[in-house]
């Protein structure tokens, strides 16, 4: 336990006043949460009325249409190191209902801190995305037994994704994305991709 010393030289434990300040916090936290909650509560309820009014709601029957289904996901580490920014990517299919992993060899890249203006990010998004569809293609082709495949990440590419990393990359990109499509198209497999920023939707 950590003492404090008082000028008269007595021993006190600071905890007390630790703890009142971590309560104060907590207590502004909540209360500001609270307000907000509170006070948006009505333009929530309106927004969801007009969504209602200005859309068509499609009910989905309650049992699984799709016995062989499929989710592919990727993912990217970056690795500051003192002179270059390594990066290491790869992709995951897993199928269900056997429980089965599928996935290629995981991808590497680095480049040095003098590429700018967020090129590494760019490029490493691109290839990312595109190591995500490869991947899926590649389960397809292999024989992989699928009615159903999912893909965490978009199925029609925003204006986002010309302005990042280079042409070859961009390139590789659309291929990957096309050529899944294809085979899915070919094989008579729904795909379904999944998004979650509004840009990407």
């Amino acid at each position: 336990m950590v003492l404090a010393v008082k000028e008269r030289n007595d021993l006190v434990d600071p905890a007390p006043r630790a703890q009142s300040l971590s309560l104060s916090i907590r207590n502004l936290l909540l209360n500001e949460i609270t307000e907000d909650v509170v006070t948006e509560a009505p333009l929530v309820k309106e927004l969801a009325e007009r969504i209602r009014r200005e859309m068509n709601m499609v009910r989905l029957r309650k049992r699984e249409a799709y016995t062989y289904v499929a989710g592919v996901d990727a993912g990217s580490q970056v690795i500051p190191l003192a002179s270059r920014q390594y990066a290491v990517l790869g992709a995951l299919v897993y199928s269900l209902p056997s429980g089965s992993r599928f996935y290629l060899p995981p991808e590497s890249m680095c480049m040095p801190y003098s590429v700018g203006g967020g090129g590494f990010g760019g490029s490493v998004n691109l290839r990312r995305e595109a190591r995500l569809y490869e991947t899926a293609k590649e389960f397809l082709v292999g024989g992989g037994e699928v009615e159903l495949m999912l893909v965490d990440g978009p199925l029609a590419l925003s204006g986002w994704w010309g302005a990042a990393g280079s042409e070859a990359e961009r390139r590789r990109l659309v291929d990957a994305l096309n050529g899944l499509l294809r085979v899915c198209r070919d094989r008579g497999v729904a795909v379904a991709g999944v998004v979650k920023r509004p840009s990407a939707r």
